[in-house]
């Protein structure tokens, strides 16, 4: 699999946070805050999945819930589940859902072997995406970098979906029906020194936190042949997993009930350009200053406050 050019960023909510998100569109659309571009924008995040597939919307206005049947948007008579996936950056900071598995993947690592380390930390990283921590760019990011290497310079690996070991000799992913034998692997350290293109100190990072350059790994008990090849796999990867940790985003085009004039019609919309003037002398101000440059007079906030 190649890495997306533009990965969908995803997260998982709670019904709460949602019901949240949207009373903060709803208070800052009564006061005027939004354009009607800024309201159709917002209304638009709020579309989500079950985990069964299918897609909900949620009109954030008239606080309605929609669900597409697989031909058309029907108004849900009994509401979502209470834990939906969607796009990751709501109104409001998303908490977690309830905390992750304390399965302490370090602590296995320091106990068990290179394969059941691996394991157990790429299962903490999806309880950590199930439970809305982390949203799932990140949580892929963090998968395609917990991976093994054997003597021979192949790269290995768990499907994020399957728990299905992958190895990849350079060529890309090929399943396997077993784990690679802990003997046959190297033993893997962070990068040491500074970043080979820009200089930077990598901070035990593979990718450089400047410049984004992706530096390997050191990697000990390999021959110059197997270490070469291991780079190449482990370049080739990079952004890369032999499974997504997500179905493909796919909702269906266009939302059952955005009428910007139904919301026009109860709410004052703040025109994007609509000037601001002092009302004492006239003078065009800057929108968001608080007196006039002109004559000094203060001027009313979009609350009908004066500064």
């Amino acid at each position: 699999m190649s890495p997306e050019s533009d990965p969908i960023a995803l997260r998982w909510y709670r019904r709460a946070q949602i019901d949240e998100a949207a009373r903060v569109v709803r208070e800052d659309t009564e006061a005027g805050l939004l354009s009607q571009l800024d309201l159709a924008l917002a209304l638009s995040t709020f579309l989500f999945r079950g985990a069964e597939g299918s897609y909900w919307y949620h009109d954030a206005w008239m606080e309605a819930w929609y669900r597409f049947d697989g031909r058309d948007w029907m108004l849900a008579q009994g509401g979502p589940p209470q834990e939906l996936e969607g796009l990751d950056g709501l109104a409001v900071p998303p908490e977690p859902i309830s905390p992750p598995q304390d399965t302490d993947a370090t602590m296995v690592a320091a106990v068990a072997s290179p394969v059941q380390a691996l394991v157990a930390a790429q299962a903490e990283v999806r309880e950590a995406y199930r439970v809305g921590w982390i949203a799932s760019t990140d949580a892929e990011a963090l998968l395609g970098q917990s991976v093994l290497i054997d003597h021979d310079g192949r790269v290995w690996t768990v499907g994020a979906t399957s728990g299905t070991w992958y190895c990849d000799d350079g060529t890309g992913w090929v399943q396997r029906p077993a784990p690679p034998d802990p003997d046959s692997l190297a033993r893997i350290r962070p990068p040491a020194g500074p970043c080979p293109s820009c200089g930077a100190a990598l901070e035990g990072s593979t990718t450089c936190p400047a410049c984004g350059t992706a530096v390997p790994p050191e990697l000990e008990g390999l021959s110059e042949n197997a270490y070469i090849n291991a780079v190449r796999a482990l370049l080739s990867q990079v952004g890369a997993l032999p499974e997504s940790l997500t179905a493909p985003w796919a909702p269906p085009a266009g939302y059952p009930n955005i009428e910007l004039p139904r919301i026009t019609r109860r709410a004052p919309l703040v025109a994007a350009d609509r000037p601001v003037r002092c009302p004492a002398c006239g003078t065009e101000l800057r929108s968001g200053v608080r007196f006039c440059g002109q004559c000094g007079s203060a001027i009313e906030t979009a609350h009908g406050e004066r500064s």
